[in-house]
């Protein structure tokens, strides 16, 4: 009876260079999924989680889904944007429950031919509307808010030449001072780098599906939500 599985895991190019590590081997109980996998990957590897949505995912050399079931023995690899397709930079647009890494955004965004990176962070605060803030909750729709977040980014590139964008944004129990959300803004010049990076964080506010709980002076509230 097979008591776990050895599930061989390799990165390539960009992605292997980012993570520092060309693969492992994780062990798995028997019939779990790409998705345990995936779990147990970014245990080891944090950084992975930057990555993760723009791989495409091949277990013994034949792309799938996140769903299917593995056997003891396959390889999974993570395969990074190819040099033939348009996007040449590992894309970062993504929902995150920890601190957004800021020099991982601009390591995303930056190319010689880009002379001016402008980032943004955006930190909880200990006030709001006259009264003391203690602490903040994030809560999103992940799958939906990702989606959304790479459609931004993509929107606000075609609206500059040779701009890219970067952002992550954070959900779970934040503290006073906690970093939130953070973009990084790459362009030829500085006057497109601050002006993307503007519009994508005034039209994320707006639109993103990600929820903020107010907690204040023995009090709880959904911003914006009244029952």
């Amino acid at each position: 009876m097979v008591h776990s599985m050895n599930i061989h895991i390799r990165f390539f190019a960009g992605l292997r260079e980012q993570l520092k590590s060309s693969g492992f081997t994780i062990q798995l109980p028997p019939d779990s999924s790409v998705v345990d996998a995936i779990t147990q990957i970014k245990e080891i590897c944090p950084e992975f989680a930057f990555y993760e949505s723009q791989c495409q995912t091949a277990v013994n050399q034949k792309f799938v889904n996140n769903n299917t079931t593995l056997c003891d023995n396959d390889e999974i690899a993570f395969i990074p944007p190819v040099s033939g397709g348009s996007n040449q930079q590992i894309r970062i647009a993504s929902i995150i429950d920890r601190a957004p890494n800021v020099n991982h955004l601009i390591e995303a965004v930056q190319a010689p031919h880009r002379g001016a990176l402008v980032t943004f962070i955006g930190v909880v605060r200990n006030h709001n509307e006259g009264h003391c803030v203690e602490r903040m909750k994030y809560e999103a729709y992940p799958e939906m808010a990702n989606s959304m977040l790479i459609s931004l980014c993509e929107d606000i590139e075609q609206s500059f030449e040779h701009i890219r964008l970067a952002v992550q944004h954070r959900i779970g129990a934040v503290s006073i001072g906690d970093p939130v959300v953070a973009i990084a803004s790459g362009a030829p010049h500085r006057k497109e780098a601050f002006l993307a990076c503007q519009q994508l964080i005034d039209r994320l506010k707006k639109t993103l599906p990600i929820w903020k709980k107010e907690f204040s002076n023995n009090n709880e509230e959904w911003l914006g939500f009244t029952p």
